[in-house]
């Protein structure tokens, strides 16, 4: 049965082998024979292109609105830094006037203020740090998105060369 099989497949090579010989072989070099794309390769190189550009189109914006989120960040984490460092020199200041007061009762409610904006720095130096973190990590997908964008361009580029050259 094997070599039933064999001979079968060397007799089918035989008798396809002369229809092979009428088409060129694609050779490299300066005297490569150019290869003709049918209309259905045309039309996928092409769809393939709207494909890649798409793609990009897609990604831009998306890109544009995370550089704009980031620098938002950047602006909200340094307005929060100085909101903690004028919370911490209130804190100062309320601690001073205690220290000065001469009843009892102011000297705590000094002492209360002065412990609540300590808080309120704490709390605006953790989320300026949160909103760094953030911008760092946006930063990262920013640029993983913008050199996707630069592959697809790169790519339907690619293929508009090779559309040219073969249609």
């Amino acid at each position: 049965m094997r070599t039933v099989a064999v001979a079968l497949a060397l007799a089918s090579f035989a008798i396809a082998a002369p229809s092979y010989a009428d088409v060129p072989a694609p050779v490299a070099g300066q005297h490569a024979i150019p290869l003709v794309w049918s209309p259905a390769m045309i039309a996928k190189v092409k769809e393939q292109i709207a494909v890649h550009e798409g793609r990009a189109a897609v990604l831009q914006p998306i890109v544009a609105r995370d550089n704009t989120a980031h620098d938002s960040l950047i602006a909200d984490a340094n307005a929060l830094d100085q909101a903690a460092k004028d919370e911490a020199r209130q804190s100062a200041d309320f601690r001073t006037m205690a220290a000065t007061a001469t009843d009892e009762k102011t000297k705590r409610e000094f002492l209360v203020f002065a412990g609540e904006l300590e808080t309120f720095a704490k709390h605006s130096e953790e989320a300026a740090r949160t909103h760094r973190e953030v911008a760092r990590r946006l930063e990262d997908t920013i640029k993983a998105m913008q050199a996707a964008v630069t592959y697809h361009l790169n790519l339907a580029a690619k293929l508009k060369t090779a559309l040219a050259n073969n249609s």
